[in-house]
């Protein structure tokens, strides 16, 4: 069976990413500030297998009941004690990127979650805490176990994340800084041969009001246990009246979905759109492919800025990123300082 090839153009860049989001926090005295220039301090390398890609990721076809091992060197290259959290990861997209985060809720079918196959072991014995402490220039191995147990169709995908706090604040605006360091592993497991593919399907559409534009959200579920191409690249949108306010291009580069998957798919709407209450309706169209779903629009349902809006962290394939959140009460505003690593998929 043929499968998208997934590339990173770098294996050590380092990304950031600088939020500012709503947040409670308690009143208190303290002083803080922001450490810009903070980096990791740990240095992760999976040892040389021949079940390894080219990029440095995990990516073979397992036998049925068969143990594959690797090794992940974790050194602490700094002068001061670390800890470091790791654990297993579950795709999903968004903003057009795959992103690898912990648990399982954006799953369509849990045969498909990685942490059922996957082991770690840590001095000989199953790894249970999530987190190890290293001193300074201190090695120490994580053993990663992958075991295939029941007979599956097309493939999963995931990754092992390997997560450093870098530092945290608070003070007494209510201002919170987290930094986070992260590199993950990603696991790409061919199974057996798929060939029934499914409709990929819309739900859950709504309005979100950003800081300065009208945006348009819906969930789009990869029914299919393979890695797939979003079906659609272009909408049109049509008031209670049944006319068009706003057509376009949905993303200007192809957008993969992880198999068995459901996915947030936003679209920045023209500023002129203006709503009234009503049902809207949204045609999507793609080469072979059309959706037509409609929706109702309550203007004091529409989403406002969110309160509680958390960046998942992004990352890409045995990638390197750094996320830094600035936690504000009065604003929400994203910025990007150092775009995740851009991954491009092309055939075998």
């Amino acid at each position: 069976m043929n499968h998208n090839r997934i590339i990173s153009h770098s294996v050590k860049r380092v990304c950031f990413i600088l939020l500012v989001i709503i947040f409670n926090v308690s009143n208190n005295n303290q002083k803080i500030y922001a450490d810009t220039e903070s980096s990791s301090s740990i240095k992760v390398t999976l040892e040389d297998s021949p079940y390894l890609s080219t990029d440095g990721s995990i990516e073979f076809s397992p036998i049925l009941n068969d143990t594959y091992n690797f090794f992940v060197n974790i050194k602490n290259i700094g002068d001061k004690p670390v800890s470091v959290s790791i654990f297993p990861s579950n795709p999903t997209m968004g903003n057009g990127t795959i992103n690898y985060l912990r648990g399982s809720g954006g799953l369509l079918n849990k045969d498909y979650d990685l942490k059922k196959y996957v082991e770690l072991i840590f001095n000989g014995a199953p790894f249970k805490s999530t987190t190890i402490k290293l001193e300074a220039n201190q090695t120490k191995i994580i053993e990663i176990r992958i075991r295939i147990n029941k007979t599956l169709k097309g493939e999963i995908l995931g990754g092992i994340n390997f997560e450093q706090v870098i530092g945290a604040s608070e003070q007494k605006e209510k201002f919170k800084v987290i930094q986070l360091y992260q590199k993950v592993i990603v696991t790409r497991l061919s199974l057996d041969k798929f060939e029934l593919k499914k409709e990929q399907t819309v739900k859950n559409i709504s309005f979100y009001y950003g800081q300065n534009n009208l945006n348009l959200n819906f969930e789009l579920s990869n029914n299919n246990p393979i890695l797939s191409y979003i079906n659609y690249n272009k909408y049109q949108l049509f008031n209670p009246k049944g006319n068009i306010i706003a057509q376009g291009v949905i993303n200007d580069k192809k957008i993969l979905l992880p198999p068995f998957t459901k996915n947030k798919i936003n679209i920045s709407l023209p500023k002129k759109v203006l709503l009234s209450k009503g049902k809207y309706k949204i045609i999507l169209t793609g080469q072979n492919s059309q959706s037509i779903n409609k929706f109702i629009y309550n203007p004091t349902n529409t989403q406002k800025p969110l309160n509680n809006h958390i960046l998942k962290k992004n990352s890409a394939k045995y990638a390197s990123s750094l996320i830094t959140y600035l936690i504000f009460a009065a604003i929400v505003i994203t910025i990007p300082l150092n775009i995740i690593i851009h991954k491009k998929y092309k055939h075998k």
